[in-house]
């Protein structure tokens, strides 16, 4: 069985360990993948804690809860491409396409995420 983030791993030894606090993910993309893997399991408060602190502020954990609990249903993720983001880097973006349904109906985010690191430690930096 694959993780939820598409690798061909389970979820306990993929993105879970992530989730679980057991280990950081080395890569931005690592990080992009888990962060995928939170938003199919409810794990808002990975979500929170993987976003950089300067924007944390503008979360609305309810919202978030409400949204994905209630209303949303992750089906793929593809992640296209990545720039930079290794674990040796400090910055770093992820290409990716994320199907999902809301209120039943088929969505889809495309996105080239941004990320840094803070004290060594991989975060999504929203723009």
């Amino acid at each position: 069985m694959s993780c939820f983030c598409g690798l061909p791993a389970s979820f306990e030894t993929c993105c879970d360990r992530y989730i679980r606090g057991d280990d950081t993910p080395p890569t931005a993309e690592a990080l992009m993948r888990s962060r995928y893997s939170a938003y199919v399991t409810g794990a808002v408060p990975y979500i929170v804690q993987t976003t950089h602190p300067s924007k944390r502020a503008s979360i609305d954990m309810p919202d978030i809860y409400e949204w994905l609990l209630e209303i949303t249903s992750w089906d793929s993720l593809d992640v296209h491409s990545t720039h930079q983001g290794l674990h040796s880097d400090d910055v770093g973006t992820v290409k990716f396409v994320a199907h999902f349904h809301e209120n039943h109906e088929p969505k889809v985010i495309q996105e080239n995420s941004k990320f840094v690191k803070v004290d060594g430690v991989w975060m999504y930096y929203p723009t």
